[in-house]
């Protein structure tokens, strides 16, 4: 390493943990959204748990006519209780009273034209905001289920075979294990720890440029026998070492996290061991060195730390557009692996679904991002070297 990045490499360093913001950032963003992934998935786990546990309610209104009906959907594990609703707003405030999940009415007639093979019309009375949706689903198979069975057994009893109700047989054979169905959905939660690169170093990008441009320290360091270059390049290596131990600190919270809940209890599965996992942060290492040196670049424009912040904000929603793309559930294409941040978590997609990265993507995806960290730096070393700019710091 050049003697006089290593010097302003040790100088940054020093100060960066000297300063407590920038400390308190890099803990606060290594462990906020791992927690926050933590705790999403541990709800919705418990939730599902609770849903299997948890009784199903339903109110029959008229339940005397249909005690078939009624046997049928204790079959199907719900609980039947007779409710005395027959207007609107009496049914309207048994399925709002939230003790049960629905209200089944049926009307005066159903017992005649049930008997008389006629269709027989019921109501099902719920709220699809309050409602847990899988038990609606569970008592509207259920109803289905029954006016099936009805069907079949009035076809048999007038002699006609049941096989004309199914002339095509198909027959579903699904390849895919537990952990290529979960893979999308596991790569696009930890995929958004790529996103945090732009936050660890992000003080001591801001600090190091436009916050010493404030303070005119800045008009200082220009004063020693040290090349521009030199200058911007040892800022720029101190700014991604904490972007590099941030992102090591996270993975392995997420890791951590990921192989401690129970997945398999919601259909997903983390089969992702610690050697790929350290293989794809030694990918998404050049997206440590592009997120600083983008922040630099852009930080020196800016007359104070205050400014400089606001001109961060818009890097940061240009990034959260890439990085929220695998939500969007398209296949992959090749363009992915030639965009930082998405090529990063495309590159995750492959590994939690596949098993393996292609080493032509992920060479894609490394050189695409320190080709851009290079003209950042070039662009600030340039600007650093400008007489224009020295006069104006």
């Amino acid at each position: 390493m050049n003697r006089h990045w290593w010097i302003v490499l040790h100088k940054e360093l020093r100060d960066a943990l000297r300063d407590r913001r920038s400390l308190r950032t890099l803990a606060l963003m290594t462990l906020l959204y791992p927690l926050l992934m933590w705790a999403a998935l541990n709800n919705t786990i418990e939730r599902k748990a609770r849903s299997e546990n948890e009784q199903i309610r339903i109110g029959v209104s008229g339940a005397a006519q249909a005690p078939q009906l009624l046997a049928r959907l204790a079959q199907a594990g719900v609980t039947v209780e007779a409710v005395d609703a027959v207007d609107e707003a009496a049914l309207q405030q048994a399925v709002s009273g939230g003790r049960h999940a629905a209200v089944v009415r049926l009307p005066a007639d159903f017992a005649v034209r049930y008997a008389a093979q006629e269709p027989a019309r019921l109501e099902l009375w719920h709220d699809s905001v309050s409602a847990r949706p899988a038990q609606l689903e569970t008592v509207t198979a259920a109803l289905h289920a029954y006016g099936r069975e009805t069907s079949a057994a009035r076809l048999t009893s007038q002699g006609l075979s049941l096989a004309h109700l199914s002339p095509v047989l198909v027959e579903r054979f699904d390849i895919a294990t537990p952990a290529t169905r979960a893979g999308r959905h596991i790569a696009v939660l930890f995929g958004i720890f790529f996103l945090t690169v732009f936050y660890f170093g992000m003080d001591i990008a801001i600090d190091s440029s436009a916050g010493e441009r404030e303070r005119r320290s800045l008009e200082i360091l220009l004063a020693q026998p040290i090349r521009g270059v030199d200058l911007i390049v040892g800022k720029w290596l101190a700014a991604a070492v904490f972007c590099a131990a941030g992102l090591a600190l996270e993975f392995i919270a997420g890791h951590f996290m990921l192989q401690t809940l129970p997945l398999e209890n919601i259909g997903l599965a983390w089969q992702v061991d610690a050697l790929d996992l350290t293989l794809l942060y030694l990918i998404a290492l050049p997206l440590c060195l592009l997120a600083p040196a983008l922040q630099i670049a852009i930080a020196l424009n800016s007359r104070s730390f205050k400014e400089a912040q606001s001109s961060m904000m818009l890097v940061l929603v240009v990034a959260l557009i890439p990085a929220f793309v695998p939500a969007l559930e398209l296949e992959p294409q090749a363009w992915w692996y030639r965009v930082p941040l998405l090529a990063e978590q495309t590159l995750l997609l492959d590994m939690a679904r596949d098993g393996a990265v292609t080493a032509i993507n992920a060479a894609t995806a490394m050189s695409i991002s320190l080709a851009l960290a290079a003209a950042c730096i070039a662009f600030a070393a340039r600007r650093l070297a400008s007489e224009r700019y020295v006069i104006n710091v």
